[in-house]
């Protein structure tokens, strides 16, 4: 992408060559750091929870992987809030796939997008009906907000479908309705195409996404989505409670 027509700006052009010689250097000391960086891509631009860069390394290889990032401009911590900010330009070239590109092939980039969305599905709270833990929902928000439209339905997995689900949950807490049915929308597609139609995840989805267009008083949309529900939870679960 930014070696051929769609680098279009003198800064697009610059952060290139710069990412070419400096990920040569980076990988060559340290690999982890670049694969922090492209799961760093993932994420809102600031305020970055380094919760969220952990993934399998332990502390003090994660550590070593910020510092060295720091130290070629890669990443900027923030020392009074303990986050990390990535400069936007730096971000899109990270997760944009090249195969020519020996830092960006397609598996790079499949592998730091299922990472950034372990870390932020394991960064949940455990609820979003908890006062509490409204705080560290807020912290997250922007980076789940960040995730969607930078991936996909075809390249989503049940663990975004699940991110999306909680997420939903909290917004529809906070009274964000139409956010929530965004994200429910998208979990049910998720599930559909990774699950099928008849697993009780996919169920319990459109059965979310029902109750969802309920309560915005779209029953045009709700009462066939809870009819069929119901239709389908009668066939593959039976009418019965479940058998211990």
């Amino acid at each position: 992408m930014y070696r051929h027509g769609a680098v279009t700006t003198p800064a697009e052009r610059v952060i290139a060559r710069l990412w070419n010689i400096t990920l040569d250097r980076i990988t060559a000391l340290q690999p982890a750091a670049a694969d922090l960086l492209r799961t760093l891509a993932w994420y809102a631009p600031d305020n970055i929870p380094t919760l969220l860069a952990d993934g399998p390394a332990d502390p003090p290889a994660l550590n070593a992987a910020i510092s060295l990032l720091t130290a070629y401009s890669m990443v900027t911590p923030d020392p009074g809030t303990g986050t990390l900010a990535v400069h936007r330009l730096v971000q899109t070239l990270t997760r944009t796939p090249d195969p020519d590109d020996p830092h960006r092939t397609p598996h790079h980039i499949q592998q730091a997008r299922a990472q950034a969305t372990d870390n932020l599905t394991t960064a949940l709270p455990a609820t979003w009906d908890d006062p509490a833990t409204w705080p560290a929902w807020r912290t997250l928000l922007p980076h789940v907000d960040a995730l969607a439209p930078h991936t996909t339905e075809d390249t989503d997995t049940d663990t975004t479908a699940h991110l999306f689900t909680e997420t939903a949950g909290f917004l529809d807490n906070q009274g964000q309705l139409i956010r929530a049915t965004s994200h429910l929308q998208r979990a049910l597609a998720d599930r559909l195409r990774v699950l099928g139609e008849d697993h009780p995840d996919t169920l319990t989805s459109r059965n979310n996404l029902a109750y969802a267009y309920e309560a915005a008083g779209d029953l045009e949309r709700a009462i066939p989505l809870h009819e069929r529900t119901l239709a389908d939870r009668l066939r593959v679960l039976g009418e019965g409670p479940p058998t211990p």
